[in-house]
């Protein structure tokens, strides 16, 4: 915010003018050449050793050598050369590198009509939808091989560091695509070339072990995608079509009902590639055992896109059930059996999230008919002078807590007397809600309140409201809010409004909104309309 002022300071001065590098050569040409040393850098006092060599530049980790740099670079130059001729031996471009360089007008549009007009302008044929597919992968190939020697990936003191796993990562799937496109694994000679890269850290070895605990695990296929969609059943707002990243999924589900209370579905859907248009149709079947235990998802390739029938899902449903369960499934899924440890890291967080969430919104409920069961004994036991038990105490806490915070959640015209009721319930009660998560919940009212009023203009009963909460908050409880977001939000709330315009306004109007911005801290000076 400092460096925000003082730009502005400058911009409206005349003793200094605000300029990029490009005005400023446009008004002073260069006057002489420089030519630069090859082989040199900012960061590296021995040239650029720093990304191929044990020189001594690095994070200055005690006792950390770089030795495994060298046969970093090795392992990526051994890839991109054999990719490289891959390439160029596809005979699909009409000029494979130029083509390769002009890709990057489909990275930043993959629109239908870009993607076939570029196609078009670089091969010498109509291609057919498999061949678009292959010309896309081969792209997506050379990508990645120039990915993988992304700087950072040799600047830090240890090969396991996120930067070196990144690099691995994008050279796990240049190796994967050329193996889908001309059926040649690369990987074995890369791992031999990454071994001799030695970790610092023991436990981890080398590079090759690094690549196989954390580069090539960070693969997905349409088969994993597959195993996420149907694992989504489980998931009270299911949807049969939506995308995850740069995967488009569609299909369908069953659902069905089973003995011990285990949750089972099954289904088909067709996962599809935004970038390559690779796309497969699967057959799944899920079964959850029970509340807090792993899923186990079976994953088939299939050729019928006709929703599967509930008859064919009880089919399904016999293989989990039946005495020689892990037989039968090997005979219907093969290998393709996933937990929610196989779905891809960002999507089985969310996933496991929101599982989460329905679990914790279906214990809330029953939180409260304990409270609301123990309502009159509470009181009773206040009454006496006497602490209720600790369960009873920390369930009244956790609910009175989840009903202040559902409260503030109405961020329209929060219900301010409701949780006035709610604090001298757990005052009376003397139980302690937790302040940090409603705080929280304080700030996102606060400041999707004055969200709404910069993008429709004032309302007098939102102000009342914000002014009621901050009297609760910050002058009854002092708590310590949070109020950087809402302080920058009634100020973009002034700026559209200005003096003239605010004075035409109710004088009840003018008098809130002077009495929340004193409340927000503003000056008096900034508060003249």
């Amino acid at each position: 915010m400092a460096l925000a002022y003082c730009l502005d300071c400058l911009d409206n001065s005349a003793e200094a003018q605000l300029t990029i590098y490009g005005e400023f050569l446009s008004f002073y040409p260069p006057e002489s050449e420089v030519k630069i040393i090859e082989n040199s850098s900012w960061s590296c006092a021995h040239g650029v050793e720093r990304w191929r060599s044990d020189c001594s530049c690095g994070d200055g980790t005690p006792g950390y050598h770089h030795k495994w740099r060298e046969p970093l670079r090795d392992a990526m130059n051994f890839l991109r050369d054999r990719l490289a001729d891959l390439f160029e031996s596809s005979g699909i471009f009409n000029d494979p590198w130029n083509a390769r360089d002009r890709y990057i007008d489909v990275i930043l549009d993959r629109s239908e009509e870009n993607v076939n007009a570029f196609l078009e302008e670089n091969t010498s044929t109509d291609l057919t939808s498999y061949e678009k597919i292959t010309a896309l992968s081969l792209l997506e190939m050379q990508r990645n091989s120039l990915l993988m020697f992304t700087s950072c990936g040799w600047f830090f003191d240890e090969i396991s560091r996120i930067e070196p796993v990144q690099i691995m990562r994008y050279a796990a799937r240049a190796i994967e695509l050329a193996k889908k496109l001309f059926n040649i694994d690369l990987e074995p000679e890369f791992l031999k070339i990454l071994a001799q890269a030695p970790s610092n850290v023991p436990e981890l070895q080398d590079g090759a072990k690094i690549y196989e605990l954390k580069a090539k695990q960070g693969r997905v296929d349409l088969k994993q995608m597959a195993a996420y969609y149907g694992t989504t059943s489980l998931l009270k707002d299911f949807r049969h079509e939506f995308s995850e990243g740069c995967w488009d999924m569609t299909g369908d589900v069953v659902k069905l009902n089973t003995e011990f209370g285990n949750f089972f579905s099954a289904g088909k859907v067709r996962v599809r590639s935004q970038i390559t248009g690779e796309n497969g149709l699967y057959t799944f079947a899920l079964i959850q055992p029970g509340k807090g235990t792993l899923v186990s998802c079976g994953i088939c390739k299939t050729d019928s896109d006709k929703p599967l029938t509930v008859e064919e899902a009880k089919e399904l449903q016999a293989l989990f059930e039946s005495e020689d369960r892990e037989k039968l499934l090997f005979e219907k899924f093969g290998y393709d059996q996933y937990t929610l440890n196989n779905i891809p890291s960002n999507s089985r967080h969310k996933l496991i999230s929101e599982l989460l969430q329905q679990d914790v919104q279906k214990l809330e409920h029953q939180l409260k008919g304990i409270v609301d069961n123990y309502d009159q004994l509470l009181e009773y036991l206040t009454l006496l002078g006497s602490k209720p038990p600790a369960i009873i105490k920390m369930a009244a806490e956790y609910i009175l807590t989840s009903e202040i915070i559902s409260k503030l959640e109405d961020f329209f015209y929060p219900d301010i007397n409701g949780i006035k009721r709610d604090f001298e319930i757990a005052n009376f009660w003397q139980v302690q809600p937790d302040e940090g998560r409603i705080r929280f919940a304080f700030s996102d009212c606060i400041n999707e309140m004055l969200t709404g009023m910069c993008m429709s203009g004032f309302d007098i009963e939102a102000i009342d409201a914000l002014n009621d909460l901050m009297t609760l908050f910050s002058g009854k409880f002092q708590w310590h809010l949070s109020l950087y977001e809402a302080q920058n939000l009634y100020y973009e709330l002034l700026k559209k409004n200005d003096a003239k315009k605010l004075k035409q306004e109710p004088e009840k109007l003018r008098n809130a909104l002077y009495k929340l911005g004193r409340a927000l801290k503003f000056s008096d000076e900034m508060l003249k309309f």
